[in-house]
């Protein structure tokens, strides 16, 4: 028969090279596993005739494959199960599958007696309610010439919302920026709040806006905060969980970050500790060139602080307002 096929080139041959000597191995200890107990592969016909190799062996089950599992899912009812809100038993609540959630249950008794009909909040954070509810921008001038400057309590500049409700079922629902909301019940006492950092309170609590006395907390935090007293429910806000400092005679002095203070007891009167060198205005200070000290000989209390120091985005007007307030500073 003619075979057409070519001849080897030199050196070569059509027989196959012989394996190296000692394989497969005669002792396979010295490999440290048996070579026949590692994961063979045997093949099934399938049925389009070609084999399909499977993975697998005579002496054990197959190695262990790492398994890729879904996220849990859930059914409609299980996601409005778990996720809807409840019927509220006081005015204030925060679910603690939803610490960033204040939920306000208008027509619970109040702090003062009688059902809950109206509150105030920030501007902004209203984020859902249900039942008839009215929400006005409360005057500038609404209490008096002193609550001109009302516009700073908020990053917004604007002033408090007041909320009435005229369906005692109906429930409002306020958030800002994922930040924890507390809840506090004053009972005759007195606070001061971070204007960043009010969320809502009661109206039977008596407020006013405070500036404080050195120009240089605008600079590190705000010149405005919100001092409340009475009874009543109050909601203030903070990145993380909060941290409160105990102001006492028996203890060292206070100080604080003017960006990561939330709040103080009213009973406090903060002064600022500034440490600005000559290296500060060339940038290569610390960056902690101003504190607010809490001295304990000018009275005893707390103070609140959070994990993060917030700057407030204030507008062109504002600054423009805190000029003018900088410039009556220096001249009287």
């Amino acid at each position: 028969m003619y075979n057409n096929s070519a001849p080897p080139p030199h050196g070569y041959s059509n027989q196959a090279p012989a394996p190296p000597a000692g394989y497969p191995p005669n002792n396979p200890s010295d490999y440290g596993v048996r070579w026949h107990d590692a994961p063979q592969q045997s093949f099934s016909q399938h049925p389009s005739g070609l084999p399909t190799p499977q993975l697998g062996s005579s002496h054990g089950p197959p190695p262990a494959v790492p398994m890729v599992y879904p996220m849990d899912a859930y059914t409609i009812n299980q996601f409005v199960a778990n996720t809807q809100a409840g019927a509220g038993t006081s005015p204030f609540e925060v679910d603690k599958s939803r610490p960033a959630m204040l939920q306000v249950n208008f027509g619970c008794q109040s702090s003062v007696g009688g059902p809950l009909q109206q509150i105030y909040i920030k501007k902004g954070t209203m984020v859902g309610y249900r039942g008839e509810v009215k929400f006005e921008r409360e005057g500038v001038l609404e209490h008096g010439v002193g609550h001109m400057l009302k516009k700073a309590i908020s990053s917004e500049g604007s002033d408090l919302v007041r909320v009435t409700a005229k369906d005692r079922r109906a429930q409002l629902y306020c958030a800002e920026d994922n930040k924890m909301v507390t809840v506090l019940q004053l009972q005759g006492e007195s606070i001061s709040v971070n204007g960043d950092d009010m969320l809502a309170f009661e109206p039977s609590l008596q407020h006013k806006i405070v500036m404080l006395k050195k120009v240089s907390s605008f600079v590190s935090g705000g010149l405005f905060n919100v001092k409340l007293s009475g009874k009543g429910y109050v909601a203030i806000l903070s990145h993380g969980k909060p941290l409160t400092l105990l102001v006492r005679k028996d203890q060292p002095i206070v100080y604080t970050d003017p960006q990561a203070t939330v709040a103080w007891s009213g009973g406090l009167t903060p002064d600022f500790n500034t440490d600005v060198q000559f290296k500060t205005l060339f940038g290569r200070g610390s960056g902690e060139s101003f504190q607010m000290k809490f001295d304990p000989k000018k009275g005893e209390g707390f103070v609140v602080i959070q994990p993060f120091e917030e700057i407030p985005a204030m507008g062109n007007g504002l600054r423009v307002q805190a000029d003018l307030v900088d410039r009556k500073i220096r001249h009287s």
